[in-house]
C-alpha cells in the first residue's frame, strides 16, 4: 500500500499532463502526452524530443507529477556546443505556456529514499535547482530562453518508502501497513517529506516571448 502525497490543485483551463503514465487525466480541458504509454487518450510523444507537438503559448498549465528527474543526462548540440537536455524540456514547457502561465511540478527530493529508489531517477533535484531557470539568476543568464519564478513551494509526505518494505501474511501487505495500525506514531517516520512541490510561472510579455 502507497499514500498519496497531498497536492495543491491544477487551476486553468487548457492543462498538459507531461509523462502522465497511467496517470490520464479526464476532465475538461486536459491534455496528456506519454512516449510509453498506449492510449487513445494520450499524445504519444517523448519530452526530450523537441519541439513538441503544440503550438506556443498553448496552455495555462503544464502538470509534471514525478517526470523531470526522468530527464536523461544526455547532452545535445546547441550552435556549436554541447548543452544538457533538461534546458530543452524546460524550454519547451515554457513556449507552450501562456504568460503567467504555471509549470506544477512534483519531484523526489534528491538524496533521499524516495530520490534513489529507482534506477531512472536520473537526477537529484534540490529546491534550489528551480532557481537555475529564473533569469533573474546570473547563473541562467545565456544557458537557457526559460523564465520562471517561484511563486509556491513545499515538501510533501510521500509513501515511497512505505510500499518498499517487506510484505507479510497471506495477502502480501506490507509491513509498514501492519505496523501503522498498531504503532500510529511511527507514521510520521515511515512517511518522510521527500517530495517537492512547486508552482513555476512563465514569465512572458504580452505576445508570449
Amino acid at each position: 500500500m502507497a499514500w498519496r502525497p497531498r497536492r495543491w490543485d491544477v487551476p486553468g483551463k487548457d492543462r498538459l499532463n507531461v509523462g502522465c503514465g497511467r496517470d490520464v487525466k479526464t476532465g475538461p480541458g486536459w491534455v496528456n502526452m506519454d512516449a510509453f504509454y498506449d492510449d487513445p487518450r494520450v499524445v504519444k510523444h517523448d519530452m526530450v524530443r523537441t519541439p513538441w507537438p503544440f503550438q506556443a503559448n498553448t496552455f495555462d498549465v503544464v502538470y509534471a507529477s514525478h517526470v523531470l528527474e526522468h530527464v536523461p543526462p544526455v547532452f545535445r548540440e546547441r550552435k556549436g556546443t554541447q548543452r544538457d537536455v533538461l534546458f530543452d524540456v524546460m524550454e519547451e514547457i515554457y513556449r507552450v505556456l501562456r504568460p503567467d502561465g504555471i509549470l506544477h511540478a512534483a519531484i523526489p527530493l534528491g538524496g533521499t529514499h524516495a530520490g534513489l529508489m529507482n534506477p531512472q531517477h536520473y537526477r537529484q533535484w534540490r529546491p534550489d535547482w528551480f532557481d537555475y531557470f529564473d533569469q533573474r539568476n546570473w547563473e541562467a543568464k545565456g544557458y537557457h530562453a526559460a523564465n520562471f519564478q517561484k511563486s509556491k513551494f513545499r515538501f510533501n509526505r510521500t509513501g515511497f518508502r512505505a510500499k518498499d518494505f517487506f510484505r507479510i501474511g497471506p495477502n502480501g501487505h506490507p509491513l509498514s501497513v501492519h505496523l501503522f495500525a498498531r504503532l500510529p506514531v511511527l507514521r510520521p517516520f515511515l512517511r518522510p517529506k521527500d517530495e517537492m512541490e512547486v508552482q513555476l510561472r512563465a514569465v512572458k510579455d504580452a505576445r508570449g516571448a
